[in-house]
C-alpha cells in the first residue's frame, strides 16, 4: 500500500498545484457552457458529458463580483472563500479575496469542478490574476448625468 501512495502522491500533488499553459485554457465563456448544459436531455446525460468535456479543464474568466461569501461550516473542507458572479462561482484562497468587493471586475484562473443543474459553474483551484474597481466613467449605469 505504501508504494502505491508513494507513486501516486507526486502525480496528484502535481495536478493540484500545477499552473496551466495558455494553450490548456478552454476557449468558452460561462454563458456558452451553461447554455450547452441546459440543452442536454437529462441531468445524468449532461453530467456524463460535462465530466469528459469540461471537468478538470482550465479556464480564465473575467467577471464582475456579485458577492463574496464564506462557505457554510458544514461544507467547508478548505480555506476557500466563494466569489460569486452571475453565472459562475469561484472558490478562491482566503488571502486572495481580502479587499474584494461587490462590483469589482476581476480575472480568475481555475479549473471547472462542477456544473450545477441550474447551469451555474463552480471553478476551483483559483488564482485571482487581476482586480480593478469598476470605473464609474465607463459604466453607464453608474454615470453621473449632467445637464447643459
Amino acid at each position: 500500500m505504501g508504494s502505491v501512495v508513494t507513486f501516486f502522491l507526486p502525480i496528484i500533488w502535481e495536478s493540484w498545484t500545477s499552473k496551466p499553459n495558455p494553450e490548456e485554457f478552454l476557449r468558452v465563456s460561462p454563458t456558452q457552457i451553461s447554455e450547452w448544459y441546459l440543452k442536454q436531455d437529462t441531468e445524468m446525460e449532461a453530467q456524463i458529458l460535462a465530466r469528459s468535456i469540461y471537468y478538470g479543464r482550465w479556464v480564465q474568466w473575467k467577471g464582475t463580483i456579485e458577492d463574496v461569501s464564506e462557505p457554510a461550516a458544514a461544507v467547508s473542507f478548505s480555506d476557500s472563500v466563494y466569489v460569486l458572479f452571475r453565472e459562475w462561482i469561484a472558490a478562491c484562497p482566503r488571502d486572495q479575496v481580502s479587499g474584494l468587493k461587490k462590483g469589482m471586475d476581476i480575472i480568475v484562473t481555475g479549473k471547472i469542478h462542477l456544473i450545477l443543474s441550474s447551469g451555474i459553474i463552480s471553478v476551483g483551484n483559483c488564482t485571482i490574476t487581476e482586480t480593478r474597481p469598476k470605473n464609474d466613467a465607463q459604466d453607464p449605469s453608474r454615470a453621473q448625468l449632467t445637464h447643459p
